[in-house]
């Protein structure tokens, strides 16, 4: 499902994995430098192709200063948070918590001019 995603964003002339949109690590690429990237919170599971990718894209924000946490779930696939069937399940419950705590810290310490 992730590449059919990226397909449908990437002509297919243009898709490649390693693209600027879908990999910034990808040195001499054109993309901004990772310093000038917001915080970002990233959720790997045990059993996603993506995963190792996501962990190292987290640890290379981190070397420049970008507020980068990693937070792994273990007995979960891709999109488990997202998943009707899987919606009630600890690690689900767990998740929406994380990002709860996350987005408040961001708001309060990082936008405290924010109004709504």
């Amino acid at each position: 499902m992730c590449l059919f995603t990226w397909k449908l964003f990437l002509t297919e002339e243009e898709f490649s994995l390693d693209h600027p949109a879908s990999n910034p690590l990808v040195p001499g690429k054109g993309g901004p430098p990772l310093k000038l990237l917001r915080p970002t919170f990233t959720l790997v599971v045990e059993q996603d192709w993506m995963r190792d990718m996501a962990i190292t894209y987290s640890e290379e924000l981190g070397k420049v200063n970008v507020d980068a946490p990693v937070l792994e779930y273990k007995d979960a696939v891709h999109e488990f948070a997202t998943l009707d069937m899987l919606l009630k399940t600890p690690q689900t419950k767990a998740c929406a918590e994380d990002v709860a705590i996350w987005v408040k810290k961001f708001i309060l310490f990082r936008c405290h001019n924010f109004s709504y």
